[in-house]
C-alpha cells in the first residue's frame, strides 16, 4: 500500500490493454470497478432526475434541467467506455463519445449560465410560494372551524325551534300567551300566542304593539294604575279584565306578571313578562 502511494505519479505503471492484458493486474481491476462504480451512480441519478422530470410537469427551466440530465448521461457514458478500453482499445470510439460529452458540456455550462440569475428569484418564489401554502392552510382551518361553529349553531337553531314550537303548542292548549311588555307604555317588546289567544286570524303575522290595541280607555288606565302599583311596590302583577275576542267569545282575561327594574334593561325602563289566560265566560262565572 505505502509502494502503491510512492509510485502515485509513476507513468511506467499505466493499465494499457496494449501492454498485455491490463486486467490481470490489481491496479487494471481498481481501475474498471471504480469507473463502472462511477458509470452506475450516473445511470441511477439520470433516472431518478427523468422521473421527476416527467411527473413535474410544471417545473420551470426544464430544458436546462433535461441539458444536466444529457450531461450527466454523457458522462456516465464516457466512464463506460473508458472501463471498456481495459478490456478492447477501441479508443476511436472513446475519442468520439468524448468530443460528444465535450459538447453537451459546453452547452449545458451555457444554458446553466443563462438561467443562473433567475435561479435566486425562484428562491423568492418558493418562499413565497411557502406563504401561500401556509395561508392556504390557514385559511383551510378557519373553513373548518366556521363550518363546525355553523352545525353547532344550527343545532342549536333548530333545538330552539322545537322548544318554541312546543311552548306554542302548550300555550295554545292551555289558552295562554307570554309576552313582555314597557310598564311605563304598554308596549311589548316580544310576545307568543297572544293573537291566537284573542282570537284573530293566524292569517294576521302582524306582532302586537301595545295593551291598547286590544283593551278599551278604562281598562288601559286600569292596567297602567296596577302597574305603576306593582313598580312601586315590587310585587307582581295580577289583573284581569272582561274581554270579547275577535271571534265572539267572551270571557276574562286574566293577566300575571313580574317587574324588572334594572338599569340592564335600558335606562331604568320597568318591564313587565308574565302568562296571559283567557277563561271562558261559561267557566269564569
Amino acid at each position: 500500500m505505502i509502494d502503491f502511494f510512492l509510485h502515485l505519479f509513476d507513468p511506467s505503471e499505466a493499465p494499457s490493454s496494449t501492454r498485455g492484458g491490463a486486467l490481470s493486474t490489481t491496479t487494471g481491476w481498481l481501475h474498471l470497478s471504480s469507473d463502472m462504480a462511477i458509470f452506475f451512480a450516473y445511470a441511477v441519478i439520470c433516472t431518478l432526475l427523468m422521473i421527476f422530470l416527467f411527473r413535474q410537469r410544471r417545473l420551470p427551466h426544464r430544458p436546462t434541467i433535461w441539458m444536466v440530465w444529457l450531461f450527466m448521461l454523457a458522462c456516465g457514458i464516457t466512464r463506460l467506455v473508458g472501463a471498456a478500453m481495459l478490456y478492447y482499445p477501441a479508443f476511436r470510439l472513446l475519442l468520439v463519445v468524448k468530443i460528444l460529452t465535450a459538447i453537451v458540456s459546453l452547452i449545458t455550462v451555457f444554458a446553466v449560465a443563462r438561467i443562473f440569475p433567475a435561479l435566486f428569484e425562484l428562491e423568492s418564489f418558493t418562499g413565497s410560494h411557502r406563504k401561500a401554502r401556509e395561508g392556504e392552510e390557514k385559511h383551510r382551518q378557519d373553513r373548518e372551524e366556521f363550518t363546525e361553529q355553523r352545525d353547532k349553531l344550527e343545532q342549536r337553531a333548530t333545538l330552539l325551534t322545537v322548544r318554541d314550537r312546543r311552548v306554542k303548542r302548550a300555550l295554545e292548549t292551555s289558552d295562554s300567551a307570554a309576552c313582555s311588555w314597557d310598564g311605563a307604555s304598554g308596549e311589548f317588546v316580544w310576545e307568543v300566542g297572544l293573537r291566537p289567544l284573542l282570537g284573530m286570524p293566524n292569517e294576521e303575522t302582524e306582532p302586537a304593539q301595545s295593551w291598547s290595541q286590544y283593551l278599551g280607555p278604562s281598562e288601559f288606565g286600569r292596567m297602567q294604575d296596577a302597574t305603576r302599583s306593582a313598580i312601586a311596590s315590587g310585587s307582581e302583577l295580577a289583573i284581569e279584565f272582561p274581554i270579547s275576542r275577535a271571534d265572539g267569545r267572551e270571557g276574562l282575561l286574566h293577566i300575571r306578571a313580574k317587574p324588572e327594574t334594572s338599569s340592564a334593561v335600558g335606562h331604568g325602563r320597568s318591564i313587565f313578562t308574565g302568562l296571559v289566560s283567557f277563561v271562558p265566560a261559561r267557566v269564569a262565572v
